[in-house]
């Protein structure tokens, strides 16, 4: 994806798949995961309105963190 010169590869974590926790802090209802390295995870979101996109970083997790906020451990 490519938004103003910025491109992301991204996965999309579907509602089901992805912690309450985003709903309830962020109130999100669409959710992406951006592999920064082996060990690190960019949790983000897309915000739009009348003035287009807007991609908000909502956390940069380590590996471990990761799996705990997502259930996996």
């Amino acid at each position: 994806m490519c938004l103003r010169g910025i491109c992301l590869l991204e996965k999309e974590l579907s509602g089901g798949k992805f912690p309450r926790y985003y709903i309830q802090k962020y109130g999100v209802n669409n959710l992406y995961k951006f592999n920064l390295d082996s060990r690190t995870r960019l949790i983000y979101t897309l915000i739009a309105d009348e003035l287009g996109v807007a991609v908000v970083v909502l956390e940069i997790l380590d590996h471990k963190k990761y799996e705990e906020r997502f259930g996996y451990s």
